[in-house]
């Protein structure tokens, strides 16, 4: 995908309405999703501590009866953050949030309880729904890659058995031989479950891909749902998406 393609799309996504609005036969939803997800987890980290600033007043405003997710819409800042922000602020360690996240049942407080589970209803990114669905779709990308491997009879070595063996930094699919692909060799093989926009590929490149290639010597990454072209300016590391794989 060509960067000012990717652009117009990343703008449009401000809501989860936006991913069902956009979706036609060139956008497929869960590509759509995953540029949202990528664009809501940017703004988070960049807005967190300024909204965690807001705390004093934001618990002020609850106890005058504003809710949590009414909070989070004002701000325009994920359900699940705002009320941890908010709940910090009354006393709660972050433990103990996440304790209530995962089980609201063991709240006592009527009021809490009803309002974290609608943020958690509300929240598509940081509720466990939301992490779930990152997790599976995370693993089931591997799991379709691994197939292929399988199926083309190539000998590698999971991360798992690779850092049994001492390696510390270790790609999804390390080749016991290496394999040809576009007239090149590659020793390893990484899966992302993401789209590879600039900020992406770039932060990929300098926290793991370097690494293997310092390690492991060439080899390809894998972004599933699709890349800007020409990013990566790096010939030891080959960028293919789902459609190499599903050929």
């Amino acid at each position: 995908m060509q960067e000012k393609e990717y652009r117009q799309i990343y703008e449009k996504l401000e809501s989860p309405e936006d991913v069902d609005r956009l979706v036609h036969k060139d956008y497929e939803r869960d590509f759509l999703f995953v540029v949202y997800t990528l664009k809501v987890i940017r703004d988070t980290k960049k807005r967190y501590y300024s909204v965690k600033k807001k705390a004093p007043e934001l618990l002020m405003d609850w106890r005058l009866g504003a809710s949590f997710l009414e909070l989070s819409l004002e701000l325009g800042f994920p359900p699940v953050l705002t009320a941890s922000i908010l709940m910090q602020q009354r006393g709660w360690s972050k433990n103990r949030f996440s304790k209530a996240v995962r089980e609201p049942s063991i709240i006592d407080n009527q009021r809490i309880k009803a309002e974290l589970k609608e943020v958690i209803d509300a929240d598509l990114i940081y509720s466990p729904k939301g992490n779930q669905i990152q997790f599976e779709r995370g693993r089931e990308v591997e799991d379709r890659i691994g197939r292929w491997v399988k199926a083309k009879n190539i000998k590698h070595i999971t991360e798992k058995e690779a850092k049994k063996r001492g390696h510390i930094k270790t790609p999804d699919f390390l080749l016991e031989a290496p394999l040809k692909v576009n007239g090149h060799w590659v020793n390893w093989i990484e899966s992302k479950a993401s789209f590879g926009d600039r900020d992406e590929i770039k932060k990929d490149y300098r926290k793991q891909l370097t690494h293997y290639v310092d390690l492991f010597g060439a080899g390809m990454v894998c972004y599933w749902y699709g890349f800007i072209e020409g990013i990566l300016d790096d010939e030891r590391i080959i960028v293919k998406d789902k459609e190499f794989f599903e050929r």
